[in-house]
């Protein structure tokens, strides 16, 4: 193809796209240029200022999901009329307005995973939306964007790399000016603008029928050949472990719940993405067969390597979280052990449900986290009789090294995570220098 038919083809690809995803260009492109503002002036920003900023960009980039999701409702809605999509989008920009005063009104620990939390769940309901009901393939459909996605980002890095080396040259031969700045904004404008623009011009149509010869030959051989074969010697080893484990009976601190956690997420996403052509492969066939079953051991193992965690240290959002994607992974154990005619719209929906339920409401990672601390906190200081109407009190008694330990990690882990204010019984002007006046010890950071 001659290189002006080339630049044609490209424009009308960028058209295409900006008619068919104008916002959600807008929210990739309006939050890359405030990054760039961001990395430019970082040093004649004020600090109260870099906050703000900062809360601007993580709403606009809120912003790109969820004008996905709108764009792709619009499309398999007929009944949806444009004035009434005109009006959905303008109630959703008033939404990212609202978003960045409750939703991040200070980047503290608990916003910052609420939101992180929020925006995976949203890229997973974008993921469903074309497939949500009364569609086969969702399978074929989820494959072919993590496979245009894996594309964009390869040739975002190609060209990337040889912008980069121009740049490089230009300065070391000819001596123009070339700063980190540059380097750092020439790689934000691709993974903003480039990206995303290519990306999204290969999201199939509503309604556009995949079939499985189209699946990626590609990613095919890179699963049945590579990851099915280490996923299953990993499956050994782990079985090795356990069994050691219940020789010795000597459980590990905190290892074997990420060991098997992540392991077990991975092995139901190869699932799913081996599922489309599972009965033209034996070894495929039995692979998605027994995993879930060798999974189900395992993952109780895990459970009782978290429960030993909590029994003792108490909940924590950490050891929260673990246990909600622990409880997914079982679940889909499960369902793929029991429901025989299966729809893996499941996978991605119960997760994405979790993803919200885990960071709102009383039920939270946080309501739950901050109530069990607080009870550890309860059950020490009582012992020293340090309460009286609902108030901690000065003690004469020496704390025991070990209840020193826990206080002092109770109160780091409100102070860094949480406000010291949300610690029952603390005096509403307590501080961490006031550790020693009322303890009796020197707080250790």
């Amino acid at each position: 193809m001659e290189p002006k038919n080339i630049l044609k083809s490209s424009a009308n690809r960028l058209i295409t796209v900006l008619k068919r995803f104008p916002l959600a260009i807008a929210c990739s492109s309006l939050t890359t240029i405030l990054i760039i503002y961001f990395i430019n002036l970082e040093n004649h920003i004020e600090p109260a200022a870099q906050d703000d900023l900062a809360q601007a960009v993580m709403v606009s980039a809120l912003g790109f999901p969820l004008f996905l999701i709108i764009r792709l409702i619009y499309e398999r809605r007929d009944d949806i009329k444009p004035l009434q999509l005109i009006s959905i989008r303008i109630l959703t920009v008033i939404l990212l307005f609202l978003a960045y005063f409750f939703l991040l009104p200070e980047l503290t620990f608990l916003t910052l995973t609420r939101y992180i939390a929020i925006s995976l769940a949203l890229y997973l309901i974008f993921l469903l939306v074309p497939y949500f009901y009364k569609r086969g393939n969702f399978e074929l459909y989820a494959v072919k964007v993590f496979y245009n996605l894996l594309i964009a980002g390869i040739y975002a890095a190609v060209l990337l790399a040889g912008i980069l080396i121009i740049i490089f040259t230009l300065n070391q031969l000819l001596n123009l000016p070339a700063t980190e700045y540059i380097y750092a904004s020439v790689g934000l404008l691709i993974l903003g603008f480039f990206t995303p623009t290519f990306f999204l011009n290969k999201i199939p149509q509503a309604y556009q029928e995949i079939k499985v010869d189209e699946y990626p030959d590609l990613l095919k051989k890179l699963v049945n050949f590579i990851v099915m074969p280490l996923l299953t010697i990993y499956t050994l080893i782990l079985y090795i472990y356990f069994i050691q484990i219940l020789f010795i009976w000597q459980w590990p601190e905190g290892l074997v719940a990420h060991l098997v956690l992540w392991y077990a997420s991975l092995s139901f996403i190869i699932i799913f993405l081996i599922s489309p052509f599972k009965s033209e492969n034996k070894w495929v066939e039995r692979f998605t067969y027994w995993l879930p079953k060798a999974l189900i051991p395992l993952l109780l193992m895990m459970f009782v390597a978290i429960w030993i965690r909590i029994n003792t240290y108490g909940v924590t959002e950490n050891r929260y979280f673990v246990v909600v994607l622990g409880l997914w992974n079982i679940a889909m154990a499960l369902y793929y052990i029991l429901v025989k005619k299966k729809n893996n719209l499941i996978l991605p929906m119960a997760l994405a449900i979790l993803m919200i339920l885990a960071v709102t409401g009383p039920w939270s990672s946080y309501s739950i986290s901050i109530y069990s601390q607080s009870n550890r906190f309860e059950d020490i200081v009582s012992k020293y009789e340090m309460i009286n109407n609902n108030t901690l009190i000065e003690t004469e008694k020496i704390i025991a090294r070990d209840d020193q330990d826990e206080i002092e990690a109770i109160l780091r882990y409100f102070d860094n995570y949480h406000q010291l204010e949300d610690l029952k019984y603390l005096p509403a002007e307590f501080e961490i220098a006031d550790t020693e006046e009322f303890f009796g010890f020197t707080y250790n950071d």
